[in-house]
């Protein structure tokens, strides 16, 4: 017993002599790891100063996957995490977001959105802050980093609004039910993060990662679950966003079985009053490693007129020419203003200070005989007032599927 006692005291100041060194945040990250401990005796391979280095790895990276503490006193300071996912045999799909507050960026923002086989969306939006040393923690929703640039556990359980399909362009505006919705998912990687370039961008970010993945998980409804095994994708950026610039964006990822796949992310703003396309980034992911690729073609959206129809879009690398054919499967909105202080679940009508359209749909692709899974978000600035959708227009397109699927 006094030989244990002996190790307990040594492993306390080790771990206050490691807090100091490198800081609370990391040292969770290297406990999990082992990397927590008396120090070896001299024989041992590994000396200090490689186990200061590691945890100090591990902290940028677990740092990475939460929010900035503190953040940068600048003008429109934001920091914008999204999580997609599509699991396209059981008809079920998820769009995560959650943000700064611009009125208050020590509070956050969130928003899910979950689709259901029968075209039918899930819409729950709040704010709040809980504690985000795992990750970001609002209000019912949460993202909690289990492994640093690996796995990410999506967790909601509250509120939402369950909105049929004939009424996803314009919801009603105050319902007087809500469903109680529980979501336990577990987002794991498959590629490297994505790293874009850092610019001194003030309209939308200066630093953004992306990441390709696959989701497994469970989604309950008033008591209906349903099982999800999906493809994935997750970004994170960081820096000023205000829009009053901002015209529109494209955002499009497939995921093919044999583990290659596509991604891009294109912008359009207006410079000196003429519009410009300001990004239009690509990459092709191929045994284990990401090519850079242009976009020949691409689907941009300056209205509604067009969303429910296919697409097609062509992107160009060493790796060849690719001719993908895009097939929305769902559909949902939401609109904002040029602060993106919150969202409305709708397409915005008439005049209003929310002027952007966000348009999400679950996505499937072809492309040279081959099929990929995956999402298509695109924006536009609306210029005047858009028509609200058929409700037998949207039946016909996104209407039930036959099929079976996995609620239970």
């Amino acid at each position: 017993l006094e030989r244990l006692a002996d190790r307990v005291r040594l492993a306390q100041r080790v771990i206050e002599e490691r807090v100091a060194e490198v800081g609370p945040l990391a040292l969770v990250g290297a406990a999990k790891r082992g990397a927590v401990g008396p120090r070896r005796r001299q024989h041992h391979r590994v000396g200090p100063g490689q186990r200061r280095d590691e945890a100090a790895r591990i902290a940028r990276r677990q740092h990475h996957e939460t929010v900035l503490d503190p953040l940068p006193d600048v003008p429109h300071m934001s920091e914008n995490f999204c999580y997609l996912g599509h699991d396209a045999d059981s008809h079920l799909a998820y769009y995560v977001h959650i943000g700064r507050w611009i009125k208050d960026p020590e509070i956050l923002r969130e928003l899910l959105i979950l689709w259901l086989p029968d075209g039918s969306v899930l819409w729950g939006q709040s704010f709040g802050r809980g504690d985000c040393s795992r990750g970001p923690a609002v209000a019912c929703e949460k993202l909690v980093c289990e492994e640093p640039g690996k796995k990410i556990r999506i967790l909601y359980n509250g509120p939402m609004q369950h909105i049929p399909l004939e009424q996803v362009a314009s919801p009603i505006g105050r319902p007087t039910e809500l469903d109680k919705v529980e979501v336990d998912l577990l987002f794991e990687a498959s590629s490297p993060m994505w790293y874009y370039p850092q610019t001194d961008n003030s309209t939308w970010s200066k630093w953004h990662t992306e990441q390709l993945g696959k989701t497994k998980g469970r989604i309950t409804h008033i008591g209906k679950k349903y099982d999800f095994k999906g493809v994935a994708y997750r970004d994170h950026s960081r820096g000023p966003r205000y829009l009053p610039d901002f015209r529109g964006h494209t955002w499009i990822q497939g995921h093919f079985p044999e583990g290659d796949s596509f991604a891009l992310y294109q912008m359009w703003v207006m410079i000196d009053g003429i519009e410009k396309e300001a990004l239009s980034e690509a990459q092709i992911f191929k045994d284990g490693k990401f090519t850079n690729a242009s976009v020949v073609s691409h689907p941009r959206l300056t209205s509604s007129s067009n969303v429910m129809y296919d697409y097609e879009l062509v992107l160009e690398s060493e790796l060849g020419r690719m001719e993908i054919v895009g097939r929305p499967q769902a559909l949902a909105f939401f609109s904002y203003g040029t602060l993106m202080s919150h969202f409305l679940p709708s397409l915005s009508t008439g005049v209003t200070d929310f002027q952007f359209n966000n348009v999400e749909q679950p996505s499937i692709f072809t492309c040279n005989g081959r099929k990929a899974v995956g999402h298509t978000e695109r924006s536009f600035c609306r210029s005047e007032a858009e028509k609200v959708f058929d409700p037998k227009l949207l039946k016909a397109h996104y209407g039930q599927r036959s099929g079976q699927h996995s609620a239970r």
